[in-house]
């Protein structure tokens, strides 16, 4: 008892304890190494953040930072905690109260010829005068979306690609649409270069009445979920395998939606009308699950096999979700933890890399220093340049970024046995011809 009691005081200025919690499940239980060298036994049962909470000799809880470990036993101790399957935890409802929705008309000289509107967190921006009933809708699903990407157990904490609000652009007509840059098989598309979202009127079903816009009887919202999703998940998408982007994308577009209300308690229904209204045969999965950005492009040029993909890919994505494994989502949630590493890892290294080039450009201007012209200088050895920044990834999988760590979904499977068991688990879920 008193060595833990040393223990303890060299890892925290303070320390909680209490009973422990004898339901949960075990934890990692080894001989810990604090960083001033002391040691103890004890058992490591779950990380929140900077705190980790241990089970001592006698069954007491003890939490501490994890900054007071070793840095040995940091990186054991995270990497045992995201190894652990989680299963994901799926709301029944997401909904934005629309009696409080505003949406806030811009100056029309704001941007020549272009209507301005604005909601909490999208800017839109209109070729056409909206009527505020269709003001009012597009906005409730602008909105209802943002939050059913930040609600859904993805790990995704969405934010603006730059400002302070998301942008988006609705076209009068197809031609107009086109000629901004839209591809032309598109209903609408999101840019991750230009960082905004573009749809035309046509593919929102709507129609003039006298000098305004209102909705039509066809009045659809697919296309703006379906992109809106992909604008939420912007600082992903370069981290993540095409089939996986356009899945979720899919996904939230299949989702039973009214007036500002996402039912994923309704989810199956949703999917199985997705699937009655699509035909053809399914994209081979263990092709599409490795199949990168570019490959993808190449081959998805005409609407059919664009069809296959997007509802290949679907597949693919909800099984993951609701169907692998005991159907708790541990598996695509250990590789969503991975991914978001990733992703951070290289936003650390893109603010190093911009320090850098501006650390090396004054270097250069140091007496002595001479450029090559080959990639190379040479410097006075009184001298020492910037160190360069390491890369998240080594350099030949750097343009493979999107494909890290799919082993984790696979988790010993091969490509060919996880598309057999998909067939066996959606035929058990009653979806019959896949």
């Amino acid at each position: 008892m008193a060595f833990i009691g040393r223990f303890v005081a060299l890892l925290l200025v303070t320390a909680t304890l209490a009973t422990a919690d004898s339901a949960r499940s075990s934890g990692l239980n080894r001989t810990w190494t604090s960083k001033d060298g002391a040691t103890v036994d004890m058992e490591l049962r779950s990380i929140d953040g900077p705190t980790a909470v241990f089970l001592s000799a006698d069954s007491r809880k003890i939490e501490l930072p994890l900054s007071r470990l070793s840095d040995a036993d940091q990186l054991l101790a995270h990497e045992w905690w995201d190894a652990l399957p989680r299963p994901l935890v799926w709301p029944e409802i997401v909904e934005v109260e629309t009696r409080t929705l505003e949406v806030l008309p811009l100056p029309k000289e704001a941007r020549e010829g272009w209507y301005l509107y604005r909601t909490e967190h999208f800017e839109f921006h209109s070729q056409a005068e909206l009527a505020n009933s269709l003001v009012k809708d597009i906005a409730r699903v602008f909105e209802a979306t943002l939050r059913l990407v930040e609600e859904l157990p993805w790990s995704v904490d969405p934010s603006p690609a730059t400002g302070t609000h998301y942008l988006a652009e609705l076209y009068q007509s197809r031609a107009s649409y086109v000629q901004a840059g839209g591809p032309s098989n598109s209903g609408g598309v999101y840019s991750p270069k230009e960082k905004k979202f573009m749809v035309p009127f046509e593919s929102l079903g709507v129609k003039r009445v006298g000098g305004k816009f209102t909705r039509a009887d066809r009045y659809e919202v697919d296309t703006l979920v379906h992109e809106i999703t992909h604008q939420a998940m912007h600082f992903w998408l370069n981290f993540l395998p095409k089939w996986y982007i356009e899945g979720t994308a899919e996904f939230t577009e299949l989702i039973p939606y009214h007036y500002g209300k996402f039912r994923l308690d309704r989810i199956e229904v949703g999917l199985k009308e997705y699937l009655e209204e699509r035909s053809g045969s399914i994209y081979p999965i263990q092709e599409l699950f490795t199949m990168g950005h570019q490959k993808w492009a190449e081959i998805s040029t005409d609407y059919a096999t664009q069809s296959r993909l997007y509802t290949s890919s679907l597949i693919l994505t909800y099984y993951f979700m609701h169907l692998d494994g005991d159907g708790d989502g541990a598996r695509i949630q250990r590789y969503l933890g991975k991914v978001d590493k990733l992703r951070a890892s290289w936003q650390t290294f893109s603010d190093h890399y911009k320090i850098y080039e501006d650390e090396f450009a004054v270097f250069l201007k140091n007496p002595g220093v001479v450029d090559n012209s080959d990639g190379t200088f040479t410097y006075p050895t009184s001298l020492t340049p910037p160190a360069r920044p390491a890369l998240p990834l080594p350099k030949d999988q750097m343009d493979k970024a999107d494909l890290a760590n799919l082993d984790l979904l696979l988790d010993g499977r091969t490509p060919a046995e996880l598309e057999e068991e998909m067939r066996v688990k959606y035929r058990e879920a009653g979806f019959r011809g896949l």
